[in-house]
Parts: C-alpha cells; sequence; structure tokens
C-alpha cells in the first residue's frame, strides 16, 4: 500500500525488546531454560498466565539442580518455588541491573575473555554503573543490600544462566535501558549463545521468511522518513532498525529481520495521535486485522477521537469488538483451526511447528493473507502476490527445504535442527560494529543516552 505506518500490539509485546536486542548484539535471543543452571523471571509468572512450554521448562531445569530467581512484587505462583525472591518495588527492574552490575563487575564475576574479544564500551559501562552503588539501589527498588549481592552473586556464578523475555520488562517507563541491561547481562556473564544460556537465532534455512516476503526495500526511503513516530521513539522504526541492514545482512545473509514483527514499526501512540490532530499529517484510513485497536493500546480517548476522524475503517475480525463497531467495513475472518499454517515464531527461533485446518471456514470468512492477496490484485499489484491459495504460498515459503506443505504435514509437526553454538566466533555479532555493543552506536548515532540507565516513573 506503500505506507510505512503499520502498528502491532507486539509494541508492548516482545517487539520493542526485539529490535532494543538487535541494537546490542544483532538479534533476539531464546533462552534454553531447560538445559540452565540458573533460571531469573523479572515478573513472569508462567503457571499463573498459562505459558504451559515455559512453565515446564523451568520445572526441567530445577529437576536439574537448576536455581530459580524471580523478581517480583508479588508472592506469585513462581516466587513460591524460587530460591531467591527479590520483592522490588513494580518499575524499578532497570536500576536492579545497574545493582547486580555493579556487584558483578567490582566482585569481577564478568567472563573476561567475552568482554575483551567481543565487546566494546565496557570502561564507558563501568563509568555508568559506579553511578548505581547497591546502597543506592537498595534504596531505589526497596529490596534489602544483602538479597541484591547474594542474587547477583548466583546468577554470575552460574555455570549457566538465562533471563527468559517477559512482556513485563516491555511495559515500563524504563523499558528501553531495562531490556538493554537484560542483554548487557547475558554478555557480560558469557551466557551468550551457550547451552543453557541465551541462544542467538537467525533466518531459517527451511523457510523463507515474512522479512523477505515483506519486501522493506520497496518503499521509498522518503517514505519511510515519515513513519510516526521514528523523530521520538525510533528503537523499533525504520529510523533506527536500517542502521543495522548491512551488518544484519554480513551476519544472517538478508538486510531486514523484522523479528515477530516488530522492528520496523510506527509507533503506535504517535500514530493515533497523528489521527486524531492530523499532526505532523493527516492520516484519514485505518485497517485493522484481528486486532481490537480501541482496548489494546494506552490513552483510549485518544485512539477513540482519531477513529471517529478516519474517512475509511475496514476491520477484518471474528468478534464484533468495539473497534469493528466503528468500521465502515466489517469483513469476516477465519480462526486458526480454519486455516493451514506453518509457525516459525517470526524469525525469533529456528523451529517450525504445523498447524492444518481442522474444519472448513464459513462461507464469506477469509483469512488475512486472502485478505492482503485480494486487495493487492485490486490495486494493481497482484504479481506480488502470485499464490491462488495459502497453500500455495506455503509452498513457495518451503521451497528451501525441498518440501511442499502437504509432504511437509504428512511428515512434521515440528522441524528444528541442532543449535549451532558461538556462532558470533566465526561471523560476529549483527552490529554496527561486529561486536556486543554494551555502550549502543546506533543510540549515540540517534542522539539518545548510549549507556541504560534508571528513571523513576511517575
Amino acid at each position: 500500500l506503500g505506507t510505512p505506518n503499520y502498528i502491532s500490539g507486539v509494541s508492548l509485546c516482545a517487539g520493542n525488546t526485539a529490535a532494543v536486542n538487535k541494537l546490542t548484539y544483532g538479534w533476539f535471543v531464546g533462552a534454553d531454560i531447560s538445559n540452565s543452571s540458573c533460571v531469573v523471571l523479572f515478573g513472569h509468572n508462567p503457571r499463573k498466565h498459562s505459558w504451559t512450554p515455559i512453565y515446564n521448562a523451568i520445572n526441567a531445569a530445577k529437576a536439574n539442580g537448576a536455581k530459580l530467581i524471580v523478581l517480583d512484587p508479588r508472592v506469585s505462583d513462581q516466587a513460591e518455588g524460587a530460591d531467591i525472591h527479590l520483592r522490588l518495588r513494580a518499575g524499578t527492574d532497570a536500576a536492579m541491573c545497574l545493582g547486580w552490575l555493579n556487584v558483578i563487575i567490582n566482585e569481577d564475576l564478568y567472563d573476561k575473555d567475552f568482554v575483551t574479544q567481543h565487546t566494546i564500551g565496557f570502561a564507558d559501562l563501568c563509568d555508568r554503573v559506579a553511578e548505581y552503588p547497591v546502597e543506592r539501589v537498595a534504596e531505589i527498588t526497596g529490596v534489602p543490600e544483602e538479597q541484591i549481592v547474594e542474587a547477583a552473586r548466583l546468577y554470575a556464578s552460574a555455570e549457566s544462566a538465562c533471563i527468559p523475555w517477559t512482556p513485563i520488562t516491555d511495559m515500563q517507563v524504563s523499558s528501553t535501558s531495562a531490556i538493554r541491561l537484560h542483554s548487557i547481562l547475558r554478555a557480560l556473564t558469557g551466557n551468550l549463545d551457550v547451552p543453557g544460556g541465551e541462544l542467538l537465532g537467525g533466518f531459517n534455512p527451511n523457510y523463507i521468511s515474512e522479512s523477505e516476503l515483506a519486501n522493506h526495500d520497496m518503499l521509498s526511503d522518503g517514505q519511510k522518513a515519515k513513519q510516526l513516530g521514528s523523530d521520538l521513539h525510533p528503537a523499533y522504526t525504520y529510523r533506527a532498525q536500517e542502521m543495522l541492514s548491512d551488518a544484519t545482512e554480513r551476519v544472517y545473509g538478508n538486510r531486514h529481520a523484522d523479528i515477530v514483527m516488530g522492528c520496523y514499526m510506527a509507533n503506535p501512540s504517535a500514530t493515533f495521535r497523528a489521527m486524531a490532530t492530523e499532526q505532523p499529517y493527516p492520516v484519514k484510513a485505518f485497517f485493522t486485522l484481528g486486532n481490537n485497536s480501541l482496548m489494546s493500546y494506552p490513552n483510549q480517548h485518544q485512539i477513540l477521537k482519531g477513529l471517529m476522524n478516519q474517512e475509511l475503517i475496514v476491520a477484518h475480525e471474528i468478534f464484533m469488538t468495539p473497534t469493528a463497531m466503528l468500521a465502515d467495513y466489517i469483513l469476516p475472518g477465519d480462526v486458526f483451526s480454519e486455516r493451514n499454517h506453518i509457525a516459525d515464531s517470526w524469525n525469533w527461533r529456528l523451529g517450525l511447528t504445523l498447524s492444518e485446518k481442522v474444519v472448513e471456514p464459513p462461507e464469506e470468512a477469509s483469512s488475512t493473507f486472502e485478505f492482503w492477496r485480494d486487495l493487492a490484485h485490486r490495486m494493481g499489484f497482484g504479481n506480488l502476490f502470485p499464490w491462488k491459495n495459502l497453500e500455495e504460498m506455503l509452498d513457495y515459503r518451503l521451497t528451501p527445504s525441498g518440501m511442499t506443505f502437504d509432504e511437509f504435514s504428512n511428515t512434521h509437526f515440528m522441524h528444528m535442527d541442532a543449535p549451532v553454538f558461538k556462532k558470533y566466533e566465526k561471523v560476529g555479532f549483527g552490529t554496527p560494529s561486529g561486536k556486543v555493543e554494551l555502550k549502543s552506536s546506533i543510540l549515540d548515532e540517534l542522539g539518545y543516552d548510549p549507556l541504560p540507565y534508571y528513571r523513576e516513573g511517575p
């Protein structure tokens, strides 16, 4: 359609984490929980939240002797089974991480060889960390000093350790710094791309990624520059992410890595603001697919004002949501059991998982693929959607594997190649320096603090 203004709920859930991970070491890592010696959960309660695979993996690790550290103001189900439970004040995750780094650096608990060979900015990081002695961090977080020190030592001295992603860290005033600090903790303790640590993925060699299908290079530089929010919130917009393109191509073979479909987005708040105020330019059409946008983002009053200021709203939905009720056109969508699909974790991890159609969709229901394909043909660029149906597109995406969708579905529920560890020793990291950037060159160039910090919430 030629617009740079795609938004998604992943702006509050993994998308910003993926983008900030990329700024630090080029990809969004995945925790090897079941093989870890120490698991750290920041506000995450997998048992209560029905994250069954994560919960089972934690139990498997604990059965093998792993230690569990939980940081949560609440006494959650997961906290009750923790070896250490730090009841920090809500929103102070970044301060806690800076306190851990203070202990780890001052007590020489970091991996000196890795830091020397594979990172940049360590001296500057040390200067920043020195601003957060344990005494100050205890005052900020409300956690006693001795507990902070005990947890930092346990994490840093474990044979392997991981900090699984959690949406809790995506939704804080200091989110960018907190996410950066998780990344830095992984790096300094030598837990990047090792068994039981945090694995760096890449493009699946058996499957054509959505990043490749998206044709990012077809969007002109002029259009990318108009992406809403990129002036103030550039981390997951084209403005910041295209600064990684050369490095991404060098390490991963493609210029764009749209991990979890959250690395080239417009900023949702800026988008709804433009819809409402027509600044910095008018936005007059809004398409929503499977998302109740009015109820899914902050500042609902402004979202409603923006929606009411549209000339066209199209909803592709399975429910009559409040957003759909405001639409000019409502197109019925299908549900996951009514279509075939192969999930590739949105480029996050290397596995492929089969999802097979169980029943045919109702007569007028269509998939999102069919929605965009039909629209493309009506608007004159159907050549970009040459497939007659979803199965033909899946055949195309499976081309590298040598299988068709039918062949894959008859032989696989899940496919995953054996992991390769410490890939950075051969190709470096997907950052401009080729190393883990403890001090971010991209944030520095964009005019932001290149080092993590703590900012008090309202």
